[in-house]
């Protein structure tokens, strides 16, 4: 291995979860004081147009990484789904329109904060904000059904021994017939500065009791990478 990526790979396991964290919430203390002027903001970017455009957000959810209307609509239950890394919300919303109850676990309170003052639908009241970790608040779940769990390049960006948490998490506090939506990254071993991608084997390691469907098609420019996979709870 050359030593630049050994440099990458020492720096990319040994980033503190709280350097993250913090980069993470900046992000949207940053985007949050962007949307309160309001005149700055730019309508055609992904952020923006997650929050505003609800035909964009529609399609998102059909994408070939992301059916998460299809998986809805072949879900037997509406009892109660969760949204990991819920960013501005918008993942969270679409649930709510289909689920009697959505916990939404985000750690940036200015990403919560961003989605409380965007989203004014009736639906919006059935979600239960969580500002905390992932794997944390899985381990506190009181749910007595299946139940549909999301996560749209989330675990992407986290350390291997944090993503390894939450999916251990998900696996062992879920009951058989759960379904986990992961837009996530997989396919050769590759590790850069705030990505990872991981192959087959070592999602099939991290979900031992889940069947797992490698759905996702190829990320765009990128050769052996994918996005999108399905975990069925055994």
């Amino acid at each position: 291995m050359k030593l630049p990526e050994r440099i990458l790979r020492l720096s990319t396991h040994f980033q503190p979860k709280s350097l993250s964290s913090k980069l993470h919430n900046r992000q949207y203390v940053d985007f949050r004081k962007q949307l309160e002027k309001g005149s700055a903001l730019d309508s055609s970017t992904h952020a923006v147009k997650l929050l505003y455009d609800e035909e964009y957000r529609d399609e998102l959810a059909r994408s070939p990484q992301f059916p998460l209307q299809e998986v809805i609509s072949n879900f037997p239950l509406r009892d109660l789904a969760i949204d990991i890394g819920s960013g501005s919300g918008w993942i969270s919303y679409l649930l709510s329109r289909h689920f009697d109850r959505v916990i939404s676990i985000e750690p940036s309170s200015n990403a919560i904060a961003i989605a409380k003052d965007h989203f004014l639908a009736p639906s919006f009241g059935r979600i239960e904000w969580r500002c905390d970790y992932a794997e944390k608040q899985l381990h506190n779940l009181d749910s007595n059904v299946p139940i549909l769990v999301t996560s749209s390049v989330v675990l992407s960006h986290l350390r291997d021994d944090a993503a390894k948490k939450v999916l251990a998490a998900l696996d062992e506090n879920s009951l058989e017939g759960s379904q986990f939506l992961l837009t996530e990254a997989w396919g050769d071993d590759v590790m850069k500065p705030m990505w990872r991608v991981r192959t087959r084997d070592w999602w099939r390691a991290s979900l031992p009791n889940c069947q797992i469907d490698f759905f996702g098609p190829n990320s765009v420019g990128r050769k052996n990478e994918h996005l999108g996979l399905l975990a069925i709870r055994n």
